[in-house]
C-alpha cells in the first residue's frame, strides 16, 4: 500500500467513542425533531382541510334555506311546482344530518295547479307580460268555472 503523506492515522478513545455516541443520539433527535415538524404539518394541513370543508358546508346549508325560502315564497305546495327527477350526490351537514343534492326539474301546469296568494300573483305578472290583462282575465274565468 503507498503511503500518502497527508493520511494521519486516528486512534479512538473511550472519550471519543462516548463523544460519537453523543453525536448518533443527537442525530437521531434532529431526525425525530425534523419528524414530528413534518407530522404537525400533516396535521395542520388536515385541520385546514376540515376547515374548509367545513365552511363550504355552512354555505351550502346557507343556499338550502335560501332557495327553500324561496320556493315557499313562490308556492304554498312547492311539490306541485317542481318534479323530483334524481338524487345527485348525499353529504353529511355539521349537524350530523343528512343532505340531498335533488334534482328538481320546472313542471309545466295550469292554473289549477297553483296555491295560494304569492303563486296566483306570480302566475298573472307572467301571463300578464306573455299574452295581455285579457288573456289572464279569461284563465281565471275558467278557473273559477272548474271550481
Amino acid at each position: 500500500m503507498a503511503s500518502n503523506p497527508r493520511a494521519h492515522s486516528v486512534r479512538m478513545t473511550e472519550h471519543d467513542s462516548h463523544d460519537m455516541e453523543a453525536l448518533d443520539h443527537g442525530r437521531t433527535e434532529l431526525v425525530s425533531a425534523n419528524d414530528n415538524q413534518q407530522d404537525h404539518r400533516r396535521n395542520l394541513h388536515k385541520k385546514h382541510q376540515l376547515l374548509v370543508k367545513q365552511r363550504q358546508q355552512r354555505k351550502n346549508m346557507h343556499r338550502l334555506k335560501i332557495r327553500q325560502e324561496k320556493k315557499a315564497r313562490i308556492v304554498d305546495n312547492p311539490v306541485r311546482e317542481w318534479e323530483f327527477s334524481g338524487i345527485q350526490a348525499v353529504e353529511k351537514a355539521l349537524d350530523g344530518s343528512l343532505l340531498y343534492l335533488i334534482e328538481w326539474e320546472p313542471t309545466w301546469g295550469t292554473i289549477s295547479d297553483l296555491s295560494g296568494p304569492a303563486a296566483m300573483e306570480i302566475a298573472k305578472e307572467a301571463v300578464v307580460e306573455a299574452f295581455g290583462t285579457q288573456a289572464w282575465e279569461v284563465d281565471q274565468t275558467s278557473f273559477q268555472k272548474d271550481k
